[in-house]
């Protein structure tokens, strides 16, 4: 008897897991057609960035593909078409080798030479969604993107994680 509840609980989990792994991908092909409906790019924005939020609770963090850096620019590639990173974009996979990249002045000087070359405008307030800053979560230097003003969110690696504004060490408009 035992062997057959195994048996009929691996059936369930594989049927379920085909359900989730089918109800994913018609998420994002929604998301995808919503980003392109959307005139505003503030709302593209907005829905990419729920997107990845959903998504970053689907999985943990991969360095090199989801990371603080990747997730923002994600976003940014998906609702805005600029991919601010594509210098870096896979040529890392470890947090070793996101800092041999970055170097060693840091993130917050290598998101500056970033904000810089994209022409993005420093600002100290009225940040809108989809605008990217750095701040310290857990003690380390992060980039993350504003949901909302006054709110911030940032990958980590078992989802995301919010905060205020007030924790963000430098903000730049995107657009």
């Amino acid at each position: 008897m035992d062997a057959d509840v195994k048996v009929a609980d691996a059936v369930l989990v594989a049927r379920l897991a085909e359900v989730v792994a089918k109800d994913r991908a018609m998420f994002e092909v929604n998301v995808k057609a919503a980003v392109a409906k959307s005139g505003n790019s503030r709302a593209k924005l907005e829905i990419a960035l729920l997107a990845a939020m959903d998504a970053a609770t689907q999985s943990e963090m991969v360095w090199g593909k989801d990371d603080c850096v990747l997730w923002c620019a994600n976003i940014l590639k998906v609702a805005i078409g600029c991919d601010p990173v594509s210098h870096i974009r896979g040529r890392y996979r470890t947090r070793i080798g996101a800092r041999r990249l970055i170097g060693r002045r840091g993130l917050l000087p290598a998101a500056r030479v970033v904000a810089r070359k994209r022409g993005w405008r420093r600002i100290n307030e009225g940040e809108q969604v989809g605008d990217i800053g750095v701040a310290v979560l857990s003690g380390v230097l992060s980039v993350v993107i504003c949901r909302a003003p006054g709110w911030f969110v940032g990958r980590n690696e078992r989802g995301w994680t919010s905060m205020p504004s007030t924790n963000v060490r430098i903000i730049w408009a995107v657009i």
